[in-house]
């Protein structure tokens, strides 16, 4: 049986594996979801981005489950307080505000999907039932600030749908025929990643007169070819040409 109303939260920077996980299963067992993104002044990436990396992400189990997801900010996530073994915030004052900052995102929440152990205490505080999910990490074994420390090794751990955001694209660029081309092979083949060819060219090879349509898909082609490189690359993906 499905629960009616379902809350997960995190700050999602960058969206990786271990949290698809959790989104999914959270997604797949209530019929309302809300995920409330941690937001802080100096966040790598915005809210808006994160919040269009949720959706899409969850669009193909929301299409299948006609669960309702609803992505909401929540201020200043991780104050510097006191916390005990398993993350949980110990500081009442701290509960009071963030209780009260939320309140009309954490009324009637059933189940409480966390990764963590502070789930537990979220679930209680809120009247709800703790679902945990891979909290051992045995199934994902990795975390937000492992791949901030160090992208280029774990950037496969990150999510497909958020890794055009985080990838670093390097554009060359100059004038035709001054070895743009080749010079973005090497440095792919250098780097050991991934390039994205200018389709300009290739569709200009192709045929010898261009039509209206065909400017209009060398920008849309090109637009696929950059975003395929930066998620098929190690976190580095380079280009001859970008609109």
């Amino acid at each position: 049986m499905l629960a009616k109303r379902g809350l997960t939260l995190g700050k999602f920077l960058p969206l990786h594996e271990g949290h698809a996980l959790l989104l999914r299963s959270a997604a797949k067992h209530c019929h309302e979801l809300t995920v409330l993104v941690g937001v802080a002044s100096n966040d790598l990436y915005s809210f808006e981005q994160r919040e269009r990396w949720i959706l899409d992400l969850l669009e193909p189990v929301t299409t299948q489950t006609g669960t309702r997801v609803h992505v909401v900010r929540d201020p200043d996530p991780d104050p510097l307080v006191e916390k005990d073994a398993e993350g949980t915030v110990t500081d009442e004052r701290y509960w009071t505000q963030w209780l009260e900052q939320n309140q009309s995102h954490l009324a009637n929440i059933d189940l409480v999907f966390t990764s963590d152990r502070y789930g537990r205490e979220i679930a209680r505080r809120i009247g709800a039932r703790w679902f945990p999910v891979d909290p051992d990490r045995e199934v994902v074994a990795i975390s937000g600030s492992q791949i901030r420390a160090l992208m280029h090794q774990n950037f496969h751990a990150v999510c497909d749908v958020a890794k055009p955001d985080v990838a670093i694209t390097v554009a060359v660029l100059g004038a035709e025929s001054t070895g743009k081309s080749t010079l973005v092979k090497r440095l792919a083949d250098l780097y050991q990643t991934r390039y994205a060819p200018e389709w300009g060219r290739i569709i200009s090879e192709a045929h010898s007169e261009l039509t209206g349509s065909d400017f209009d898909a060398i920008v849309t082609m090109q637009d696929e070819l950059i975003t395929t490189a930066q998620r098929r690359g190690n976190g580095l993906c380079f280009v001859d040409t970008e609109a």
